[in-house]
């Protein structure tokens, strides 16, 4: 008896080892089930990160490419701008004259040069977004980057109207004194 007690026993130990292996075995595969999602789910973010690095550094780079040129395109405008608005006089004269009113009185190269600047910021602002395939964000900042012509056209009508004016006054003055 004693001894079919011990191969019970045996073969009780042996059952119960192989259900808890069993089941060490199904507990590790749900477990994998588990995190596979989530590894799988990192990996692919890690790999849309390292795609997308060159393009951001693409953007960086030419924003920065960018901001050195709206600069230095905006001084040499102003510089051209002044010395031609000091020919026609008009600088000296019909700023302070004619937008005297006004709280801050207006430069007019300083004008045509802060207006050419952001010309060439919102160019290089629209190549960057480009960089980052923005598709929605590139077209609208294009639809902009096209209407600041109008606002050039605006403000250049606006200064070529002071000279004119500035001409007018000195006329009528002339034909009053006269």
């Amino acid at each position: 008896m004693q001894k079919l007690r011990i191969n019970i026993m045996a073969l009780s130990a042996v059952f119960i080892l192989m259900i808890v292996g069993t089941g060490f075995a199904y507990a590790q595969e749900s477990v994998n089930q588990f995190y596979s999602p989530a590894t799988q789910g990192l990996t692919t973010f890690a790999n849309n990160v390292a795609e997308s690095v060159p393009k951001i550094v693409a953007a960086a780079i030419l924003l920065i490419i960018g901001l050195v040129a709206g600069k230095i395109v905006g001084r040499v405008v102003e510089k051209a701008a002044t010395r031609i608005l000091q020919k026609v006089d008009f600088q000296k004269n019909a700023d302070s004259q004619i937008i005297e009113l006004s709280s801050n009185k207006l430069n007019s190269a300083k004008l045509i040069a802060a207006t050419i600047k952001w010309f060439v910021y919102i160019f290089f602002i629209v190549a960057a977004i480009n960089a980052l395939q923005f598709v929605e964000l590139s077209k609208a900042l294009t639809d902009l980057w096209l209407w600041i012509p109008n606002l050039l056209a605006f403000v250049l009508i606006l200064i070529i109207g002071s000279i004119i004016v500035k001409f007018v006054i000195k006329w009528v003055d002339q034909e009053i004194v006269s």
